[in-house]
């Protein structure tokens, strides 16, 4: 299995996740604090940049994650008050490999930034957070365009087990163990040592293109270093082999196993670095720290505490791999072994350590190709770079993505020079699963490569979490936005129909109505105008000048017969009242944070805030069932079957709408509910054919 699929740490928040034991990482950080400090603030002093982008390579998932964003924001903060001038707006990318849970991250962001406020005050500015999956042994950013690099304890694990040992058909070359040892063979560490010179010189070059000239790079490597007392592999393999022994393992799934990790000493570093020739360096120190002090809170000197903290930080990083080999059923016994052995060799001598520094997108498609054509006719980009805002997670997520390589691969070949790099930012709220959307990365950079070619080039991907109805990333920094289906979602629920005090303005009703009094209608369309003003000024913002946006909303078509299902569900929920499944207070006080506009009230907003000029928007309906027959895969739904439209129908909304009404009405009526949609939407469809309306609105920014 290839290494990229397997290595990433346990994810998640439970008992042996990487974000509960992450304490020797923590602490290694720590250690090259100072390091860092002199570093920030030369570079900052230096360059006194407007945005000051940073990448974390390796950035795993836990409390250790924000740790080098809220450094440098600090540092920078305070290099700012002495030379009596703003901070810049900051660009953090952090990056690990695609099975890393970004999830957790994501939804953690809302957290660091209100610490951020409350520590450094009202001017903790623009901070902009990112998702870059990907291996960095190779291109993750455009040229020239990261100020600084950070990575600690990440080094040691390589691109891949080297050929030598890795082959099925010889004998295996290291025998009984899963690492180079003192036992080894020469032909296993020098296997092992060409593997690491390959990867760290490819991870230099590749940092070097892509750091801005005067950029720097602070790395922490755990190191071997044959004057103090370091175990690691070696102890993990001493148990597997007791375990073969009592017939637990089998023999030759150990003989040729191989982890993909070296520990190089600091001679090897420093001669790597300086033969690849790419980086000047300032400073390189050894530090020898003690495993336990650095494991455990300082002053906690209990062995079987320090034993059973350092199994789990150990299963937290190595688990993933070795269940992948060995399976699932022996991990508890072996880690439990683990723990015992800790303590047996601790009690020899104290552990020492080292360390070296999809149908609604195809509606626009022909507009995007459009405005794709003559933004990249007009600017000619070295690297484009678009954001996908409210991307949400699944088959259609990459579809604007792929759409644009092609547009602009077949562009370049009419102008008959190379396409550019591609740099993509798919944005969604931080709870949305960002994790699916990484792993399906590979199968999307293989599939451009098929279609394309070997023309098929840079392309990058990270993922923005955070709200559109405000700032995503730095000055004119984005070629082109594109949203779809996504701003009929307002930024909150109308402040007039959300008192817990008044009578609910909009009883027996979960969003806007025919029979909804007229205040009602006021709150939610002056929810929208403000939310969309305040969208189109943030892109305004973030827009190269020239930049261009398309965008794709539902709206609401009064001559046609469009169909807003929240008011099937609104009624739904009420014959649930009257049967008593549902309480009626809870109906009463709920109202959806949802609205369609008519297209004529998005003129009216575009226009009166100004930032963008419309070169084209036009209205398209739809057939709701050619709409969902569409997007379904499964060639056993026929037009004709009105069941097996009301079911794909039913699943489409109880998709994007479950979350929410759980969270308010429970999730036991769910069945029920979706149950009688489906049975609703049917019944519809007899008396006369539901259609959609979808507003599609091309805007450019003034050069």
């Amino acid at each position: 299995m290839a290494t990229e699929q397997v290595l990433h740490m346990n994810g998640g928040t439970g008992e042996t996740s990487y974000a509960n034991n992450s304490t020797f990482q923590k602490n290694a950080i720590l250690r090259t604090k100072h390091i860092m400090e002199e570093c920030i603030t030369k570079l900052y002093r230096t360059t006194l940049p407007e945005c000051l982008k940073v990448a974390d390579l390796g950035c795993s998932s836990g409390p250790n994650t924000l740790m080098v964003a809220s450094t440098i924001v600090k540092i920078v903060d305070a290099v700012s008050q002495t030379l009596n001038q703003d901070p810049p707006m900051f660009q953090f990318f952090l990056n690990d490999l695609y099975g890393n849970d970004f999830n957790t991250i994501f939804k953690s962001l809302p957290d660091f930034y209100k610490r951020m406020e409350d520590e450094i005050g009202h001017k903790f500015g623009p901070c902009f957070i990112s998702g870059t999956p990907g291996t960095f042994y190779g291109r993750l950013f455009p040229n020239h365009s990261i100020h600084f690099f950070h990575s600690s304890s990440t080094l040691h694990w390589l691109s891949q087990i080297p050929k030598e040992l890795n082959s099925e058909v010889e004998e295996a070359m290291n025998k009984g163990a899963i690492c180079p040892t003192s036992e080894s063979p020469p032909g296993v560490h020098k296997a092992y040592s060409e593997q690491f010179q390959r990867d760290l010189k490819v991870f230099l070059r590749s940092r070097s293109e892509e750091l801005i000239p005067g950029g720097a790079m602070v790395l922490a490597f755990i190191i071997s270093d044959q004057n103090h007392n370091i175990k690691g592999w070696e102890v993990f393999g001493g148990i597997f082999n007791d375990m073969v022994s009592e017939h637990m393992v089998e023999k030759r799934k150990l003989d040729s196993f191989n982890i993909s990790s070296y520990f190089p000493t600091a001679e090897e570093v420093r001669q790597v670095i300086e033969e690849e020739g790419s980086f000047n360096i300032q400073r390189m120190e050894k530090t020898i720290y003690d495993t336990m002090e650095s494991v455990m809170e300082i002053g906690n000197e209990d062995e079987d505490t320090f034993a059973e903290r350092l199994t789990k930080t150990m299963r937290a990083a190595t688990e993933p791999i070795f269940k992948a080999e060995f399976g699932e059923e022996i991990m508890d016994e072996y880690f439990t072994r683990l723990q015992s052995k800790i303590i047996q060799l601790h009690r020899v001598e104290r552990f020492k350590g080292a360390n070296l520094i999809k149908n609604a997108i195809l509606r626009t498609k022909d507009v995007m190709e459009e405005c794709i054509i003559k933004l990249y006719r007009s600017t000619s980009p070295e690297c484009l770079k678009v954001a996908d805002l409210g991307c949400s997670s699944g088959p259609n997520t990459l579809m604007v993505a792929s759409t644009t390589v092609k547009v602009v691969d077949a562009m370049s070949q009419t102008l008959n020079q190379d396409p550019p790099m591609y740099q993509f930012f798919l944005n969604d709220l931080y709870g949305n699963d960002f994790n699916n959307i990484f792993k399906s990365l590979p199968d999307f950079y293989k599939r451009m490569e098929e279609e394309i070619g070997h023309e098929f080039g840079p392309c990058f991907i990270s993922g923005t979490p955070g709200t559109f109805y405000g700032r995503l990333f730095p000055n004119h920094s984005i070629h082109f936005f594109h949203s779809s289906s996504t701003l009929h979602w307002l930024s909150q629920i109308p402040k007039e129909l959300n008192s817990e005090v008044e009578e609910p303005m909009n009883k027996g009703a979960i969003c806007l109505t025919k029979a909804s009094p007229p205040g009602v209608h006021k709150a939610y369309s002056e929810q929208f105008q403000r939310d969309l003003k305040l969208f189109l000024r943030s892109r305004s913002e973030e827009l190269i000048p020239g930049g261009a946006m398309v965008l794709a909303m539902i709206i609401l078509a009064q001559n046609h017969n469009t169909i807003n299902g929240w008011e099937v569900i609104g009624a739904i929920l009420n014959n649930m009242v009257s049967e008593h499944k549902v309480e009626k207070r809870k109906l009463d006080s709920y109202n959806i944070s949802s609205y369609f506009p008519t297209a004529e009230e998005v003129r009216q907003v575009i226009e009166e805030e100004g930032s963008f000029n419309i070169q084209r928007m036009e209205k398209i309906i739809y057939d709701i069932v050619e709409s969902v027959m569409e997007t379904s895969n499964d060639d056993s739904f026929i037009h004709e079957d009105e069941d097996a439209i009301g079911e794909r129908q039913a699943k489409t909304i109880r998709a994007v709408s479950e979350p929410i009404l759980k969270a308010e009405f429970g999730e036991e009526i769910m069945d029920e509910l979706f149950t009688r949609f489906k049975s609703k939407i049917i019944q519809l469809n007899r008396v006369k054919k539901l259609k959609g309306a979808t507003l599609v609105a091309y805007m450019t920014k003034d050069t």
